[in-house]
């Protein structure tokens, strides 16, 4: 430590020995000006000052102003900051392609560009007017690795209670056609497996949609949202209301123009109504976070995964989603409905009394060896 302090009105320099310093507080009397000053700072309290002396006044004054220019310092720096603390969403609405961005855009609302100085993203936000707040981002690009980094970034800076993937789908099945909408019951991600001697062997994670969100868009049946429909059907094809199905959906990192593949994939998952390249990504990241999330997926449906697969349908097939999706958030939201956390449901008892909940955790988490000793007394 040095042995000389400034007087912080004269500028003279006393010795230490005429100023005590101590845990929390410093006091003393300046020798050349004999003003005493005295500062004490205890945890969780404001910094006190006590000035006496024949040039109390004059200390007060001069300590006023250097207190006051530091105060509008950090307001300043806050300012430049540009990020509000407290941003928050109800409803997140998520795309993988920019002509997917652009039907939800255009489908209803006015949009209000955001970006923040820490973040890459341009995040796009409207209310409507029932008072839900939407946001809506695109990831960079195709893939469930930056479809769960987008979801990442937007739980973390708006806080969503539902999000839906909307955009374009490949369908599986006769039922399923070009322009239909399909909406997920299950998402299963066909990518991980383990390669034998005998070839790959799949490891399936499924993620189930909310229930409560899957079942009222399903149950949507206002027909307004079919002429705010702005892409024209490609051409050659015939007029036609677009269906709604519901079922698995298979997701993966590949794009798939080949029959044989979708087959051996559907011939598995018989239910399955579409396969798309985003959902798995991000209910894995919603499945990790702090906080229940509810989570549903919307495409329309662009190909059927074969050799014939082209671009001529994207555009329609990604308008149906949006608008259809969009109109249902301004119809059927309010701002209590959205923001309203998954129900709970009463699962069933077997006749020993275990209860299957508890137990589908432990199941879940069966290669933590930690939990082991602890289902294996489930189980009894």
């Amino acid at each position: 430590m040095n042995d000389e302090l400034q007087c912080p009105l004269c500028g003279g320099a006393g010795h230490t020995k005429d100023f005590h310093i101590g845990r929390g507080q410093f006091s003393g009397r300046c020798p050349f000006c004999y003003v005493s000053l005295r500062f004490s700072k205890q945890k969780g309290d404001a910094l006190q000052v006590e000035v006496s002396g024949t040039n109390a006044d004059d200390v007060e004054r001069v300590l006023s102003s250097a207190l006051q220019k530091a105060h509008t310092d950090i307001e300043k720096a806050s300012e430049a900051m540009n990020e509000p603390s407290d941003q928050k969403a109800d409803v997140a609405i998520l795309v993988a392609l920019d002509k997917e961005l652009d039907s939800v855009l255009k489908a209803d609302g006015k949009w209000s560009p955001q970006q923040y100085p820490d973040d890459i993203r341009t995040y796009y936000l409207t209310t409507t007017p029932t008072g839900v707040s939407v946001v809506a981002a695109r990831s960079s690009g195709m893939g469930q690795l930056g479809a769960a980094l987008l979801a990442r970034d937007v739980i973390s800076r708006f806080h969503p209670k539902k999000v839906i993937l909307v955009g374009i789908a490949a369908g599986i099945g006769d039922d399923v056609s070009l322009g239909d909408i399909v909406i997920s019951d299950q998402v299963v991600d066909y990518e991980l497996g383990k390669v034998t001697d005998h070839g790959v062997m799949p490891r399936w994670s499924v993620h189930r949609s909310d229930a409560l969100l899957r079942e009222r868009l399903v149950d949507y049946r206002d027909d307004t949202w079919l002429s705010k429909i702005a892409e024209p059907r490609p051409e050659g094809s015939p007029e036609s209301r677009p269906a709604v199905h519901t079922g698995v959906v298979l997701s993966g990192n590949k794009v798939i123009a080949d029959s044989k593949t979708a087959g051996s994939l559907s011939a598995i998952w018989t239910r399955a109504i579409a396969l798309e390249m985003e959902a798995a990504g991000i209910a894995a990241a919603l499945h990790q976070s702090a906080k229940p999330i509810a989570f549903v997926m919307v495409k329309g449906i662009c190909d059927h995964a074969n050799s014939s697969k082209n671009d001529s349908w994207q555009k329609y097939a990604a308008d149906v989603a949006a608008v259809f999706t969009i109109s249902f958030v301004y119809d059927q939201l309010t701002s209590d409905t959205a923001t309203s956390v998954p129900r709970e449901r009463n699962l069933p008892k077997d006749e020993v009394g275990l209860d299957m909940r508890a137990l589908r955790f432990l199941l879940g988490r069966a290669f933590d060896l930690d939990l082991l000793p602890v289902l294996s007394a489930s189980i009894g």
